[in-house]
């Protein structure tokens, strides 16, 4: 009985990641939209940050902010029992601090970043102010996703020495992760260049996320 509980802990703890990829899409969408000064500021006109500001509603985006904490908070789970899972079989764990940082910092950065809409939502009026928070939300956003592809390699990298994950599912973090940060380069140009990446890597957390479930029901 007591394996039990503990398989459906691991179980839950496992879909977390699936949980960081539902929730923080979803809080994404329902702040910014799909589109627009309020997804990517740094291409956008002072207009279209005023425009973004007085159209939004603030109540839609104070729920979008919640769901997407949610969702961090959930990944900071998984990142965690990713990084064990991958590694399981494998004695040498002293670089577990070193790869385990960077998705943490992940975690705070992007918790700022989204903290920073609170004081947009706060000048309404001053649509200069409110531009200079919504980019520093993006600037925030994309340094947090290099250290997101930091941690993805790490586990990628991780799951083909111990050979606990499918080839492609470790080869493809480590693929992910350099589009990541090679894309996050181009960011200032252009802000879609993250959007295949990023994506990606959601999609990447949540197979995981399923296949280390699937596991821990197996052990059942």
């Amino acid at each position: 009985m007591v394996d039990g509980v503990a398989s459906r802990g691991s179980r839950l703890v496992a879909l977390s990641g699936l949980g960081y990829a539902i929730l923080v899409f979803l809080g994404s969408a329902v702040i910014g939209g799909t589109s627009g000064a309020g997804r990517h500021s740094l291409d956008a006109s002072e207009a279209d940050v005023g425009s973004y500001v007085q159209d939004a509603d603030p109540t839609r985006v104070w729920a979008g902010e919640y769901v997407a904490v949610l969702g961090y908070a959930l990944f900071a789970l998984f990142a965690a029992y990713a990084w064990t899972a991958a590694g399981r079989g494998d004695v040498r764990q002293r670089h577990s601090a070193a790869t385990l940082g960077p998705a943490y910092v992940y975690v705070a950065l992007a918790l700022v970043g989204t903290a920073c809409l609170a004081p947009v939502l706060n000048r309404t009026g001053d649509p200069a102010a409110a531009a200079r928070f919504l980019d520093l939300r993006s600037a925030l956003f994309a340094i947090a996703f290099v250290f997101f592809a930091i941690w993805l390699a790490g586990v990628g990298l991780r799951a083909r020495a111990t050979r606990m994950l499918p080839r492609w599912l470790g080869w493809g973090a480590v693929v992910i992760a350099a589009l990541q940060v090679v894309g996050t380069a181009f960011a200032t140009i252009d802000p879609g260049f993250t959007g295949v990446p990023t994506f990606a890597g959601f999609l990447w957390v949540a197979i995981v996320s399923v296949l280390l479930a699937r596991r821990a029901d197996a052990k059942t």
